[in-house]
Parts: C-alpha cells; sequence; structure tokens
C-alpha cells in the first residue's frame, strides 16, 4: 500500500489539475433549445436520440456538458485530430459549440451493454475499474470517474466524463490516445490518463474495454 500511495496521490493531483485547466469556452453558457436546432448535425453518426450503434463512435447523450464542450473545442483548435469532427467543430462558433453540448447532456442516458463482450475479459476489467493493480501502480477508474463510471462533474471546469457504456473500440482508441498524449491540453500537471493508461499491458486494455462496454450506459453523475 506505500508503495501506491505517492502515486495516488500524483494522479488525484492530476485530475484536479485537468478539471482546472482554463478553457475558455467552459465560460458559455449553452441553451438547450438553440442546442436543439443543431442537433441534426450530430445524429448522422452520434444517433437520433444520441445514442450510437457504431464502435467508433460515442454516445452523446447524458455526457456531462463540460466535456462535451471541451472536446469539441479541442477539434476545433486542432489539439484533438479527428477528419469527421474537426471540421464540424470549426464550423460552429463557441455560442453554438455550448448549445450543442447543453442540448445532449440534457437528454437521458439509456442504452444496453455492447453484445458479444468476452466475460473472461470483463470479469478482469472489473476488476482492475473498481481495484487498480497494486502490483503495478496503476489506480482504479472509479477514483476518477466515480463508483459507476458516471463522471464527476465540477462547476465550471471540465469535469470527469461518463463513461460506462461506450462502445469497444472507441473505448480501446480513446484510451490509446491518452497512452500515447502526456499534456493534457498544456497543464502544468502531468496527464493523468496517460499515467493510468501507461500501466497497463495490451491484455489488461482489452480487459478494461471490455468492462466498460459491457455495462449500460446511463446512471447519475456523482454529483460536485
Amino acid at each position: 500500500m506505500n508503495r501506491i500511495m505517492p502515486l495516488l496521490g500524483l494522479l488525484l493531483l492530476s485530475c484536479v489539475s485537468f478539471a482546472q485547466l482554463e478553457i475558455p469556452i467552459l465560460a458559455v453558457e449553452g441553451d438547450p433549445a438553440r442546442g436543439a436546432e443543431l442537433a441534426a448535425t450530430c445524429t448522422a453518426c452520434h444517433g437520433e436520440t444520441g445514442h450510437s450503434n457504431d464502435e467508433n463512435t460515442p454516445h452523446i447523450a447524458g455526457q456531462l456538458e463540460n466535456f462535451l464542450k471541451t472536446q469539441m473545442w479541442v477539434f476545433k483548435n486542432d489539439l484533438r485530430i479527428d477528419p469527421v469532427m474537426q471540421p464540424i467543430a470549426k464550423g460552429m462558433s463557441d455560442q453554438e459549440i455550448a448549445d450543442a453540448a447543453a442540448y445532449w447532456a440534457a437528454q437521458p442516458a439509456q442504452g444496453e451493454p455492447w453484445a458479444g463482450v468476452d466475460p473472461a475479459l470483463v470479469e478482469q476489467g472489473a476488476n482492475l475499474f473498481n481495484n487498480g493493480n497494486v502490483q503495478n501502480d496503476l489506480i482504479a477508474c472509479v477514483v476518477c470517474h466515480g463508483p459507476a463510471g458516471e463522471g464527476i462533474p465540477v462547476a465550471n471546469q471540465i469535469g470527469m466524463p461518463r463513461i460506462l457504456g461506450q462502445a469497444p473500440q472507441y473505448v480501446r482508441d480513446f484510451m490509446v490516445f491518452f497512452r500515447d498524449f502526456e499534456d493534457d491540453y498544456h497543464s502544468p500537471a502531468p496527464n493523468a490518463m496517460h499515467i493510468v493508461v501507461s500501466a497497463l499491458s495490451e491484455a489488461e486494455l482489452d480487459a478494461v474495454t471490455a468492462y466498460i462496454a459491457s455495462q449500460p450506459w446511463g446512471g447519475e453523475a456523482s454529483g460536485e
């Protein structure tokens, strides 16, 4: 236990630092009614209700509003690269991004677990998600994402996103992105996700991915 405490402190510091980054769009208040008018832009990929059937595309209904705003902002400013999302984000004003985020965040998060997930991987991934792994200094995912992976909103800050129930390929790709990306958008603190995912073996990465995908998309956020 003593061996893991310094890293736990570092991760908690990193989570807080990531949540406290000064990202201008977080100060823009979104209007979900106006966002509803923009939602058609998103439904072709993310589904009519914000629930995706594509393994490469995330659910966005019920996702934390500030997380949605931030991701669109980083796409718009070329801090996250995607050939589909970047042109869309660049074509939207900060107000339109905030409005769309407010709309999707207000939609109910409902969804069945992804089918065809290996039960053995799910069991291993559940242990890693909830308990981490002391042997390789891996901190449990619940530390930052909440006891049910439902996300932790933080007023006027990014917060920690809802993750349980996302598509397996999207989850894996996002974790690999963080493994290869050491800087939380110019944060002075280490990237918490980079630290966590770098501690995962390929087998453990597959297991955590399987567990996340095996859970339903929904549940109440942990609160501020």
